[in-house]
């Protein structure tokens, strides 16, 4: 289960926080990856995306803080629910 739902204006985002920081050594980011792919591919389907093909993101992507402005503009913040 998700830690947070976040609405960035153009989606919904999940985070999964750990319970304890890990270090981005190299090898952490190869197995955080392959960690994120494998849920990428367990979540991704016709219910949460009208997209065909799955879309990968990186590990090191930026986002957008919540309560800024989404992509939609500054009358549509950033959104962030925790579960």
């Amino acid at each position: 289960m998700p830690t947070y739902i976040v609405n960035s204006g153009g989606g919904v985002h999940l985070y999964y926080q750990f319970n304890e920081p890990l270090p981005m050594f190299p090898h952490y980011q190869q197995y955080l990856r392959k960690l994120k792919h494998c849920l990428t591919k367990i979540i991704w389907n016709d219910y949460t995306s009208n997209r065909e093909d799955i879309e990968y993101q990186s590990i090191l992507q930026g986002f957008r803080m919540v309560g800024s402005p989404s992509k939609m503009g500054k009358e549509y913040p950033v959104r962030a629910f925790i579960t």
